[in-house]
């Protein structure tokens, strides 16, 4: 149940010392999910809202896949998904990949 009416809006101040660089080669950041999950306030979107005003238009991407390995079929998808999402990286020239992969458990 949640216990705020919405998420909360969150606004960082970033301070960084005399000598310190940031990294703004192209970043690809890819989120694999299982089916059913609630995305909302999940840390690889607050790393995206996070990162994007460091990188040049175009050189941090996010990619959201779900995933669902319940039947071969499923399978089947989420294989042609990750060869779709490979061939785009592929072309994009990412220096780097971030990858977050977000599943539950249940206590029973």
């Amino acid at each position: 149940m949640p216990v705020l009416p919405a998420n909360p809006h969150i606004h960082t101040h970033y301070e960084m010392s005399s000598h310190s660089e940031v990294d703004d080669d192209p970043l690809a950041i890819i989120h694999l999910y299982l089916a059913g999950m609630d995305l909302h306030g999940l840390p690889p979107h607050l790393v995206y809202e996070s990162f994007h005003t460091y990188f040049r238009p175009g050189d941090l991407l996010f990619f959201e896949l779900e995933f669902d390995a319940g039947t071969t079929a499923k399978e089947a998808d989420h294989q042609s998904k990750m060869a779709t999402l490979v061939e785009q990286l592929w072309h994009t020239g990412s220096a780097h990949v971030l990858l977050f992969i977000t599943t539950h458990s249940e206590e029973n």
